[in-house]
């Protein structure tokens, strides 16, 4: 099939001026003449949208501490939330970091105040008076601390099998004391020494660990962590002592 050509639109003959006045006929569509128009009704109300654009974008934008503001804001709304976990955490964390700092001292002058020898000598009768203290109570301090967790009201009746196991298991802490410091320390130590060092790992440090894991148990964290810290300080402040005189 013989494809028609599409008809023209008819472009009337119109005067523009041209330069030096004079005026020229050109051909003009009347559809051009329509878009012309449209234009000139377009264009005004998009350049008005985009001016609004803008001047609503300058009043939506972020300040500079936006963000700042937010982190803040929502570090402000955890603490709120979580406040007690974060307090026990810094509560044992303080006590942890004071009993380091207090033994760094004691250790230290332990050391200047003894020789080499006398410095490994009292090293291991500690190492040996630790593993003999375990044996107090025959193991019971971990049942304490288990139902100082989850049934408090209990907390007085398993002391009360602490201290009744404590009381028991001192005489094998007697034995074992004995053959230890027989097979060991007997040629460098006096017993009355070695007695000394089991008693104080036995009775005090042992006593106080006990005391200091029921309260932990118990959610009482600051005073757990104040209590590790006063036994501590009185410990270095003995070794102070000792290496002044």
């Amino acid at each position: 099939t013989l494809v028609q050509p599409r008809a023209s639109c008819p472009r009337p003959l119109v005067q523009q001026p041209v330069h030096g006045g004079a005026e020229e006929a050109t051909e003009a569509c009347p559809g051009e003449n329509v878009l012309r128009e449209m234009h000139g009704q377009i264009h005004p109300a998009i350049a008005q949208a985009g001016r609004e654009n803008r001047e609503q974008n300058g009043r939506t934008a972020l300040p500079k501490d936006h963000w700042t503001r937010t982190v803040i804001e929502l570090a402000k709304t955890l603490y709120s939330r979580h406040r007690g976990v974060i307090q026990a955490y810094l509560s044992m964390t303080g006590g942890s970091a004071g009993r380091l700092v207090l033994s760094l001292v004691y250790f230290i002058c332990i050391a200047n105040g003894l020789s080499i020898a006398e410095f490994g000598l009292f090293a291991t009768a500690s190492a040996a008076g630790i593993m003999i203290s375990r044996i107090l109570a025959f193991g019971f301090m971990s049942p304490l601390y288990r139902v100082a967790t989850v049934k408090p009201l209990l907390v007085g009746t398993y002391s009360l099998g602490f201290l009744v196991g404590a009381v028991a298991s001192l005489p094998l802490i007697a034995l074992v004391s004995f053959g230890v410091y027989h097979a060991v320390f007997s040629a460098d130590m006096a017993l009355s020494v070695f007695t000394a060092f089991i008693a104080a790992e036995v009775v005090c440090w042992r006593g106080l660990e006990t005391v200091v894991i029921v309260l932990n148990g118990l959610g009482r964290f600051g005073k757990a962590a104040m209590l590790v810290i006063i036994g501590t300080g009185l410990r270095t402040a003995a070794a102070v002592i000792f290496a002044s005189a």
